[in-house]
């Protein structure tokens, strides 16, 4: 694509997966090489109700068994999402806070 007209004008050239790119092999490589996760790890504290054995905090965060502990961040989703997990923290930390206030 960066080499088309349309975009030969504005960029520099091909960063990845690279012009050396000649087979589906090639191309399934450098996808192998170059994957990452972004380091966007959630889940490892997931949200539950206090019968449920993976579950770490409940839904407001506080942590099950600890009195005045709370997390508030990507740990506590009970699944990993399949999005850009920022905003999805954000709102799930402005939930939590506005469900705090009103107790």
């Amino acid at each position: 694509m960066a080499r088309e007209d349309a975009f030969a004008a504005v960029t520099a050239g091909e960063l990845l997966p690279g012009e050396h790119i000649r087979s589906d092999a090639d191309l399934d490589r450098a996808v192998r090489e170059n994957l990452n996760t972004y380091q966007h790890p959630t889940s490892t504290a997931p949200m539950g109700g206090a019968n449920d054995q993976r579950a770490v905090v409940d839904g407001f965060g506080s942590v099950h068994g600890i009195n005045g502990l709370r997390v508030i961040d990507a740990s506590i989703f009970p699944e990993v999402p399949s999005t850009a997990t920022d905003l999805t923290t954000v709102m799930v930390a402005e939930h939590i806070f506005r469900q705090a206030l009103s107790r």
